[in-house]
This record gives structure tokens, C-alpha cells and sequence, in this order.
């Protein structure tokens, strides 16, 4: 399950030096787009998304909404095990793979009272992001994150979790000449995880130092 991450503010002097020098080695042609907002992101935000534009193939960034719009619910998550079966992924996971840069995700202790909220990172540091499938939808784009079963440093909180890559693996992700998506997602995906209790909406301020980001 994954309902929430954290995209820090790009102004973020250290955040933002280390994100456009991975961005600047993976995806030369990639611009930043002014209009985000940084934060929280949950379904129906505009988020940050990597995909390769249709005309070039070459990686950059977008702006995506949040939730596959089926008419009746936005759809923000897809099994990776089924994803390539079922017909409102399958030629996503094909054609359409994307990435979304994150700073942290979020999940619920629901046994504590009040129920707690954790902050989840990848315990080996580094940047990562999010791996989904987007669609065309009009004249927008939407995406939906891909999530697996949950690794044990988190099966405490969910038996699901966001399938998380790191942004060096994007070039791999990203071509889709590389057929075999579930080869790809058991290969790099990252399942160590490091959790920070956290509450409210959160900002930048309130989570750990990314210094080793």
C-alpha cells in the first residue's frame, strides 16, 4: 500500500544539488517544472514524474496527477504481481513505466492508539523513487505506483509496499525495450527500510538529515 510520500521542496539548497546532479547524469534534457509544490503528495496530487517523452524517448520530467480515473475511484495503486494481466495496466507496464523521485513514504501503526505515522526510507540512503505506470487521460497524464508484498523491516505496518527503485536504476526501468518488467522490480528493488515516527502533515523540517542524499 502507498497512499503518501514526501517530495521535498527542490529550493532546498543540499536536497536540490544532489537531485540535479542525478538528474543531470540520467536525464540531460529533464527541467524541473516551476509549478510543483512540494510536500505531502496523496491521491489526486500533481506530482514530479520521470518518463520518457514520446517524441525523443529520452527521460524527463512531468507533471502527473495521482490515481488512474476509472469513473468510479482513482486507482493509485497496482499490484506488480498481476499488474501485467489485468487490462487497465497491462499496456502501461509495457509502454508506459514511469518513476516518481521521494524523499520518504508514509505508513500507519494502526494497533497504537492514537494510530502512529511513520516516515520509510530506504535504509541504504541515496535517492530513490517510487516505480509506476501512467496513462494518457485527455489531455493530462495520471499514474498509479506499483506495490509488492511488504519486505519484514515493514510487514509490521502493511503486508504491502511500494515498489522503491533507486534513481540510478531509472535508465533500466524506464526502457521499455527491457520486456521484463518483473524480472526488473525483483532485481533492483530496494526492501531495506529505516521507519521514523512522524505526525501531521509533514514538512522537510520535520524528518531526518538526507546529508549522505
Amino acid at each position: 500500500m502507498c497512499a503518501r510520500f514526501f517530495f521535498p521542496d527542490t529550493d532546498s539548497l543540499a536536497w536540490r544539488e544532489t537531485f540535479l546532479r542525478l538528474m543531470q547524469e540520467i536525464a540531460p534534457d529533464a527541467r524541473i517544472p516551476d509549478s510543483l509544490s512540494a510536500g505531502e503528495k496523496g491521491p489526486g496530487s500533481t506530482c514530479l514524474v520521470l518518463a520518457p517523452g514520446r517524441a525523443s524517448r529520452r527521460v524527463r520530467a512531468f507533471p502527473m496527477t495521482w490515481g488512474l480515473d476509472t469513473g468510479k475511484a482513482l486507482v493509485i495503486n497496482a499490484r506488480s504481481e498481476s499488474a501485467g494481466t489485468l487490462p487497465l495496466f497491462r499496456e502501461s507496464l509495457a509502454h508506459r513505466r514511469c518513476l516518481i523521485p521521494m524523499m520518504h513514504y508514509f505508513e500507519w501503526n494502526h494497533a497504537q492508539k492514537p494510530h502512529q505515522k511513520y516516515a520509510i526510507r530506504p535504509k541504504a540512503g541515496g535517492m530513490a523513487c517510487l516505480a509506476g505506470l501512467y496513462r494518457l487521460e485527455g489531455a493530462s497524464a495520471r499514474f498509479t505506483v506499483l506495490t509488492r508484498p511488504a519486505s519484514d523491516s515493514v510487514s509490521a505496518l502493511h503486508d504491502r509496499m511500494p515498489v522503491i527503485l533507486p534513481l540510478a536504476c531509472a535508465g533500466a526501468w524506464l526502457d521499455t525495450a527491457q520486456t521484463d518488467a518483473a524480472g526488473l522490480m525483483a532485481r533492483l528493488s530496494l526492501t531495506d527500510m529505516c521507519m521514523t515516527p512522524v505526525g501531521g502533515n509533514v514538512s522537510l523540517f520535520d524528518l531526518p538529515s538526507a546529508e549522505e542524499w
